[in-house]
């Protein structure tokens, strides 16, 4: 299934990024930062298939001279030093073959984001950097997605290089833009998401695939959205790492289960979910309101809404699944800079008082002062390797919880009910998640109900997440609670679910003494 997702953010020190970091990072290669001096190094990273940084020509530009002179044409400490575009690739136009996926002449995948990519750099005379991600190695995630940062000043090529000039115009105010008369940035952007829904659609029809995206929102379009099932992006992404989950376990301990073990286990959680979620809603209590010093009652702040788990769909889930992922790799980007940095500063500490050891060590006195002497050394030793100390371990701990707790702090200074909503609606998606996952057993240990068919037999489970329907056979029927209204009929109850037009029709069953008869209800 095609999903549609594009967004795009600026790239700013205000939030702890440079570019220069961002397109090392973003293409898996050491780019050394001519402003600050650190050199970003991921030439170790994997996932990356392939990256292109170019001009509005399509002639290739050198992709560290690019973004340093990105950095050093803004002098404001909270300068926009780029713009990034991420958007989701349909799996549908990535090859299987991997060396037809590296090849960008057989890759439709890559072409489609390398289209977009050169839109925007004819549209605003920019320098684009294009890196094209896969999913992680293990699973079978078509997380398939691309990066495209884009200069905020325009480029031009001279007998010295390159040469970034002013602001494009997407990177003004909106106050300057209606001086200008060219609308808001958020039109704009609008109309480049509708751009990308175009450039892939064509493609899609090019190849014949009845697949496509659309950039408008659900309500936009008027469509109800259904809940699809799905072991999670949480669990799946642990298991792509090699985590084994609890998700993971539950889904290998299926398969090899019996089918009446699994059907009774999968009763006893149902039940147990239930018993949760009346206990939970026993020991609810209103939320008191704030006060202020002086005792006034304030208003508690509104918590962002997020989406609700029961109207979730595949295309919400894969959303939230890369808007997540964006931020962790945005964080753990900003937390590494800020270790960095910690680091530089300790050399900087520790290379005066390895200097005053070494300049004590060359000048031992031979009989006056000796003792000093000592003393000092022994000290210089002691200051230096108390710095050294704290280098080896902060190197040695790598990227922290203390560290990722800083880097949020910076990125989401500005905008913290942003990072609250993410989570919000990650929990909100685990949730879903995790309701799904009892329905999906359900349907893993019956067969499923079909459309033109007639059932009949006890009703054994009840719940919100399916219902179960025991032939006298034996036979499991899962029925979808949307598709069937029980009215008055319990736990217990014999009936016969008479399905016409995907819609189920129950009626209380007439007492059948007929073996023969009881087989031809399953039809």
């Amino acid at each position: 299934m095609a999903i549609y997702y594009a967004t795009t953010k600026p790239i700013s020190r205000s939030s702890g990024r440079s570019a220069t970091a961002s397109a090392a990072y973003r293409a898996g290669v050491a780019i050394t930062d001519e402003r600050t001096g650190l050199k970003h190094d991921y030439s170790k990273r994997g996932g990356v298939e392939m990256a292109y940084a170019f001009d509005k020509t399509m002639k290739t530009v050198d992709r560290e001279e690019l973004w340093n002179k990105a950095e050093l044409a803004e002098n404001r400490k909270d300068g926009r030093t780029a713009r990034e575009w991420v958007l989701a690739i349909p799996h549908e136009l990535v090859p299987e073959d991997k060396k037809k996926r590296k090849d960008i002449k057989k890759n439709e995948g890559a072409r489609v984001a390398l289209r977009f990519a050169k839109t925007l750099a004819e549209r605003y005379n920019v320098g684009v950097d294009v890196a094209i991600h896969s999913p992680d190695k293990e699973g079978d995630n078509r997380n398939w997605h691309a990066h495209i940062m884009t200069t905020t000043r325009e480029i031009s090529r001279t007998a010295a290089g390159i040469e970034l000039g002013d602001k494009t115009s997407i990177e003004l105010s909106n106050a300057k833009r209606k001086e200008l008369g060219i609308g808001t940035t958020s039109t704009e952007i609008k109309g480049l998401r509708k751009e990308w829904e175009t450039i892939v659609n064509t493609q899609l029809e090019k190849q014949g695939i009845e697949e496509r995206i659309d950039h408008r929102s659900f309500k936009e379009r008027g469509i109800e959205r259904q809940p699809t099932i799905k072991m999670g992006w949480q669990a799946s992404a642990m298991e792509r790492r090699g985590v084994v989950t609890d998700k993971g376990n539950l889904n290998r301990q299926i398969k090899a289960d019996n089918e009446q073990l699994k059907g009774l286990e999968l009763e006893i959680v149902i039940l147990k979910d239930l018993q949760k979620q009346q206990a939970q809603e026993r020991t609810q209590k209103p939320v008191e309101p704030q006060k202020d010093i002086e005792g006034t009652s304030i208003a508690a702040t509104p918590k962002p809404k997020p989406i609700e788990p029961q109207m979730m769909t595949q295309e919400d889930s894969n959303a939230i699944a890369l808007r997540v992922d964006e931020a962790m790799k945005n964080i753990k980007e900003v937390a590494g800079e800020i270790q960095k940095q910690e680091l530089s500063r300790l050399v900087k500490i520790g290379k005066p008082l390895l200097n005053k050891y070494d300049e004590l060590k060359a000048n031992k006195p031979i009989l006056l002062g000796r003792k000093q002497w000592e003393k000092d050394v022994n000290q210089a030793l002691k200051d230096y390797n108390q710095v050294k100390g704290q280098y080896d371990q902060i190197k040695a701990d790598g990227i922290t919880d203390a560290l990722r707790e800083k880097a949020i702090g910076i990125i989401y200074k500005d905008n913290p009910d942003e990072f609250f909503k993410l989570k919000a609606e990650a929990k909100q998606a685990s949730e879903y998640e995790k309701k799904n996952e009892v329905k999906e057993r359900l349907k893993s240990t019956s067969e499923i109900a079909k459309d033109g068919r007639q059932y009949r037999g006890k009703l054994v489970t009840i719940s919100e997440h399916g219902i179960i329907q025991q032939t006298p056979t034996g036979k499991r029927i899962y029925h979808d609670p949307e598709k069937i209204n029980l009215g008055s009929h319990v736990k217990g109850d014999t009936v016969k679910v008479i399905y016409e037009n995907d819609k189920g029709h129950v009626q209380q069953a007439e007492r059948e003494h007929s073996k023969q008869r009881d087989y031809g209800m399953e039809r």
